[in-house]
């Protein structure tokens, strides 16, 4: 196992490539804004030169990038041939779901890959953290062992300093275990949802354990003000949060709450719609480091709210308050455990282009699914074997076929519907 994470280290960090990244990401964040702007300029030229060899961009070489079409998350999922290079080559091929409910096709290049590491480590050495040489606590939606298997334990090292938890088995009856194990590993830092951190700040809090963490980094979802703060102090922690998504499109920081960062060379960064608009102005990024796939001014569907100074908000000189469209997608058990990594089950069923998970009691769950084929018995026995990998069989499930999913009072279709009365979580 050691070998492997040994082997995945050396990945995502070879020596040469990892320090290019570090240079870069300390050279343009030490750019004034004009040396920002020249630099985005200068990088989006170099990726519609790249994208000359996709289907989907050739003929645009004396485009500029503001005249490229915005790209949605359907155009990407009808077609992902359509955005992959001539003659690259593409070091992974990943599936993701995210709040849609459908998968997504998505490769990466070697610089991506290496880019987002350095970027995350460079974050975090900003704030006093050498994060590869970290003792990390990983609290995601990781399936450790069967849900049935209620013996610890419940968490397994991968590497000599990463010890990774079983999120879905944390409940009540045995919370004290995973605060043993928190106690002895000693972990330098908690990494995990910002909706399973929260599980288990309430959890040890009513339990009456009390550990220590000098930080907490969170990732993928939201992480509301006040939550933040209460975990920092229960924790002691510093709170590092950390925006990005599945496509690498765009990424942001933040080190203290309501104060988030662009990382400008991370990729061109705008922001789309009316600044009066009560929603916010929505996120539209393009990286600059997958040269195996071209995803040019793609709308990420997350938004900030509303700003001044889009121009220096963009390239990363001002900051801005928060995030929203990044939604807690989990499920409630009959333990009081968060549920999470429920986005991971549509990952790879090709039959179906939209899922929805209704929960309507702690033990009752609706699988809405929409079929982009004619279902079989086979792809719902399939839908069944997949969430079981998230869902313990204590929890009943229901398979629901369906020709649309279902749409809340302003019309959008959220990926988790909670139904549950008060009282019942």
């Amino acid at each position: 196992m050691f070998r492997i994470a040994l082997f995945d280290n050396l990945f995502r960090r070879p020596p040469f490539l990892y320090s290019r990244c570090w240079d870069l990401l300390d050279r343009v964040d030490g750019m004034s804004h004009d040396e920002r702007m020249a630099f985005k300029l200068l990088q989006e030229r170099k990726i519609l030169t790249l994208a000359q060899s996709c289907d989907r961009y050739r003929g645009r070489a004396g485009y500029k990038l503001s005249e490229v079409p915005l790209l949605n998350k359907d155009d990407v999922r009808s077609n992902p041939a359509q955005f992959i290079r001539k003659f690259s080559f593409p070091t992974t091929n990943a599936l993701t779901s995210g709040t849609t409910g459908a998968s997504l096709r998505l490769v990466r290049s070697v610089s991506s890959v290496v880019f987002e590491q350095a970027a995350m480590d460079w974050i975090l050495f900003k704030v006093g953290l050498n994060y590869p040489a970290s003792r990390v606590a990983v609290f995601r939606g990781i399936d450790i062992k069967k849900l049935e298997d209620n013996r610890p334990p419940f968490w397994r090292l991968v590497r000599p300093n990463h010890l990774v938890f079983s999120s879905n088995h944390l409940n009540r009856d045995n919370v004290a275990e995973f605060a043993k194990a928190l106690a002895e590993f000693r972990p330098d830092v908690l990494y995990g949802y910002p909706s399973v951190l929260e599980s288990l700040e309430r959890l040890l809090r009513e339990s009456h354990h009390r550990i220590s963490v000098p930080f907490l980094v969170t990732s993928s979802e939201t992480f509301a003000t006040e939550s933040r703060k209460r975990l920092s102090t229960f924790f002691s922690a510093i709170s590092v949060d950390i925006y990005g998504q599945a496509e690498r499109a765009a990424m942001a920081y933040s080190v203290e709450p309501d104060q988030y960062w662009f990382l400008p060379s991370y990729g061109t960064i705008e922001l789309l719609g009316d600044r009066e608009d009560r929603d916010g102005l929505e996120i539209v990024g393009s990286s600059y480091h997958n040269s195996a796939q071209l995803l040019l001014r793609y709308r990420t569907g997350d938004r900030i709210g509303r700003i001044e100074n889009l121009d220096e908000v963009c390239l990363g000189v001002r900051s801005f308050g928060k995030i929203s469209g990044r939604t807690n997608d989990v499920l409630i058990g009959p333990g009081g455990q968060v549920l999470s990594g429920i986005d991971h089950i549509p990952r790879g069923l090709d039959n179906f282009s939209r899922f929805q998970f209704i929960q309507h009691a702690v033990d009752d769950v609706e699988i809405r699914a929409v079929a982009a084929e004619v279902p079989s018995l086979a792809d719902e026995a399939d839908i069944v074997a997949r969430a079981r990998r998230k869902i313990p069989s204590t929890i009943n499930l229901r398979i629901n076929l369906s020709e649309a999913p279902l749409r809340s009072a302003s019309g959008k279709t959220p990926f988790v519907v909670q139904r549950i009365v008060d009282g019942q979580r």
